[in-house]
């Protein structure tokens, strides 16, 4: 075998080599890319799934600040309500404590008139005869003025029952003030709370939404990417399918000249066998 035909050979098995190592490092390639490909579109399907947990957490936090603003409008009824009963309250404790007032001086006239009942017994009884009927007139004004102290009392204890129990509602009304004002102050703080929560929420809502935007710039990347490779992949094939026709004409054409070259060898010895016949021809004539 000449060199030729070794140089040939080295170079097919080279090109050949060389293609396949493209063609494998290419085929890698790609699987890595449509590796990646898999993992960023499960990104992005998490990041979606976040993306609905924030806003689904932050339509929850709007319904709680909505309740809250109710309970918060509940508690000021509540407050306006407790107010006024207050100002009604003031208003009996007031109207009971001029009624003990007026009682006190209507017990206070029942024992001046029962006094006077008395000195007028004392004076009908020194009267004799012509005081009798005197006499009995005083007693009568003198159990009338009993009755009227014994009512008054009776009408004063009530009053003081009522003013104890008022006062007791007034105590009430003054700790339900002090609770709705607390329950008023965490309501607040909750609707505070609630906001926060919201706010935060469609922050991240927002930020998960801008990751899933750059997820999909790279994964439209990757895909520009997946299409050139696919793209050189198929020029390579292209490639590989011209040049190995290139290289086996070429070898069948190194073979056509290694026949033609060992034609020449043999019509060349065939000649120098003739020249060597020719000559001998020449001496023999000689």
């Amino acid at each position: 075998m000449s060199s030729l035909d070794v140089e040939s050979n080295v170079e097919y098995d080279e090109i050949t080599n060389v293609l396949d190592r493209e063609r494998s490092a290419i085929a890698e390639l790609g699987d890595y890319i449509q590796t990646l490909t898999a993992g960023i579109e499960e990104m992005n399907t998490q990041a979606q799934a976040l993306t609905d947990y924030a806003l689904e957490t932050a339509n929850m936090a709007e319904t709680g600040r909505r309740i809250s603003d109710n309970v918060a409008l509940n508690v000021a009824s509540i407050n306006e309500v407790n107010q006024n009963m207050e100002k009604a309250v003031s208003i009996l404790v007031r109207h009971s404590k001029r009624i003990g007032e007026i009682v006190e001086v209507i017990g206070s006239i029942a024992e001046q008139t029962n006094l006077l009942a008395l000195n007028a017994a004392i004076e009908a009884a020194r009267s004799g005869e012509h005081g009798r009927g005197f006499a009995v007139v005083a007693e009568n004004i003198r159990e009338l003025a009993d009755q009227s102290k014994r009512s008054t009392d009776q009408i004063a204890e009530l009053i003081r029952n009522m003013q104890e129990s008022i006062e007791t509602v007034v105590n009430s009304i003054k700790q339900g003030f002090k609770v709705t004002e607390e329950i008023k102050d965490a309501v607040q703080e909750l609707i505070a709370a609630f906001d926060d929560i919201a706010r935060r929420a469609n922050e991240t809502a927002n930020m998960i939404k801008e990751l899933s935007d750059s997820i999909d710039s790279q994964a439209q990347s990757v895909q520009m990417l997946m299409d050139n490779i696919n793209n050189v992949q198929s020029l390579q094939d292209e490639v590989s399918n011209n040049i190995i026709p290139i290289v086996e004409s070429f070898t069948e054409m190194q073979s056509r000249l290694n026949e033609i070259r060992s034609g020449l060898e043999d019509i060349e010895q065939s000649i120098t066998k003739s020249k060597e016949l020719l000559e001998k021809v020449k001496v023999t004539r000689r």
